[in-house]
């Protein structure tokens, strides 16, 4: 009698939904910023293409992240602070640029503190009523939060609820610096970003930082009597030195 041999059939893995990527992603970025630090690995080759289009800024003794173009949005936030690029310690940009450039390994490391002065704000969203969300925009300023709002009630955001980065220790309204990790111009419309808002699938992820963050981004310098001093924005925006 021959014996029936049943095939076994492969269980077929359930794709991730462009919501399940995002919440993945938040949850590594949330994780990345408790713990402290974090090390990024980047082929050196992609780095350097990009490093010019990768605007850093010396700012509250820091060094950090204040563009990033879409080829390198895999790796860095907007606002991420640059500690260490391989073993060496970092002085400034323009040293941090060259440790890069001279590196002689095919894939760099770069420790660094995930958005040490931001905060992620992140809430599922299913309908087409941006007033579900609950917030009021002015650019890229939140000016006000809705107590009845999604970002309030599933995100934890409230009005005025950060501390401004000068050393005064003001609070101060947030700005959206990132939308499901893309980019958020300083310059936005209030159109533009909720456009950006609007194309969210499922899961809308906000990263802000205090408002004067954004006139950081913008060229400008906070001394220690919290007056802004212009450095020249309108080149350093498009060709990433600093």
């Amino acid at each position: 009698m021959s014996s029936l041999t049943a095939k076994s059939v492969p269980l077929k893995l359930q794709e991730k939904t462009p919501a399940t990527k995002m919440e993945t992603k938040c949850r590594k970025l949330k994780g990345e910023k408790l713990s402290g630090t974090a090390v990024v690995l980047v082929a050196k080759t992609t780095l350097v293409r990009y490093l010019s289009q990768l605007l850093l800024k010396e700012t509250s003794d820091s060094i950090l992240v204040m563009d990033v173009p879409r080829e390198l949005k895999d790796y860095f936030r907007v606002g991420d602070q640059w500690l260490k690029v391989n073993d060496t310690m970092l002085k400034n940009v323009h040293f941090a640029r060259d440790c890069v450039r001279m590196s002689d390994k095919p894939e760099i490391e770069i420790t660094l503190k995930r958005i040490p002065f931001g905060t992620i704000c992140d809430f599922q969203w299913n309908s087409d009523n941006v007033d579900d969300i609950g917030l009021k925009l002015q650019g890229n300023e939140i000016e006000r939060v809705s107590q009845d709002g999604l970002a309030h009630r599933r995100g934890s955001l409230q009005s005025n609820d950060t501390t401004c980065l000068n050393s005064a220790g003001l609070r101060c309204n947030y700005v959206i610096t990132e939308v499901n990790f893309d980019c958020v111009h300083p310059d936005a419309s209030t159109e533009q970003v909720w456009e950006m808002i609007k194309k969210a699938e499922g899961i809308v992820i906000l990263i802000l930082h205090p408002v004067d963050f954004r006139t950081v981004q913008r060229g400008y310098d906070i001394d220690e009597n919290d007056v802004y001093q212009n450095v020249g924005r309108s080149s350093n925006m498009r060709n990433g030195t600093f």
